[in-house]
């Protein structure tokens, strides 16, 4: 029995180059790391609550596979009810981020709209994968396009960013604070996957090894970014403005 839950296991992470479990540990040592020390800071404790929840879901699904409790259908139904969540659970967090260090009023008003925006196209997606008729097919492309939408998000909050960093939006000098770092590495993890998962539905149907490839690099600049975080934890410094 043990020996048959490690085979599935490596054949799980064997799918996508062990990048998965790369992350998911990443997500564990990140959640430790990041306990000590939180200055106060509300902003930190969103941090932590993003790196349990891609530790939770990341684990959640791996446990599926190795006891083998689901398959076809409803396989694919939780496993883009978890990626969703987990897309849900990282916007909230980035958007409390980007709202404290981003002074305009204009930027501040915008991306409630983006959070709420993007939560409501969650929920249809949530209520439409209970549907009988809403085949695993396109419940795995419709969760890709969701991850576009969350992108582009992420994209505008750091436009609101840019816009502060560059129009002489007042605020105290940026240069070597924890929080630029973040930033930063958020525009490429939400700008370099974007065409890849805009086009990612026809992969999946016609080139199978070419799709895990390019999510083999998803992965590597979530582990960037997880890893920027944690570092920006690092500094004796407020995470924040």
């Amino acid at each position: 029995m043990n020996h048959q839950i490690y085979k599935q296991l490596i054949a799980f992470w064997e799918q996508s180059n062990y990048s998965e479990s790369i992350v998911n540990g990443l997500f564990v040592i990140c959640l430790i790391l990041g306990l000590f020390p939180n200055y106060g800071e509300k902003e930190r404790v969103f941090f932590l609550e993003y790196f349990l929840s891609g530790a939770t879901l990341f684990t959640l699904m791996t446990a599926v596979v190795a006891f083998r409790s689901l398959n076809g259908h409803p396989y694919v139904i939780l496993d883009e009810v978890f990626n969703t969540m987990f897309e849900v659970a990282e916007l909230i967090t980035f958007y409390v981020f980007f709202r404290k260090i981003i002074h305009a009023v204009l930027w501040k008003r915008i991306f409630p709209f983006l959070l709420i925006s993007f939560l409501v196209i969650a929920t249809i997606f949530f209520g439409s994968s209970a549907l009988h008729d809403y085949s695993a097919g396109r419940i795995a492309r419709d969760s890709m396009y969701l991850n576009v939408v969350e992108f582009f998000c992420l994209f505008m909050m750091y436009l609101g960013y840019f816009y502060q960093l560059f129009a002489g939006v007042p605020g105290k000098s940026q240069k070597g604070e924890p929080f630029l770092l973040i930033a930063t590495i958020t525009l490429i993890y939400a700008v370099v996957p974007m065409p890849f998962f805009i086009l990612a539905g026809n992969m999946l149907r016609s080139a199978q090894k070419g799709s895990c490839v390019l999510f083999d690099y998803h992965y590597l600049l979530l582990s960037i970014l997880l890893l920027s975080i944690v570092k920006s934890f690092q500094c004796k410094r407020l995470i924040t403005i």
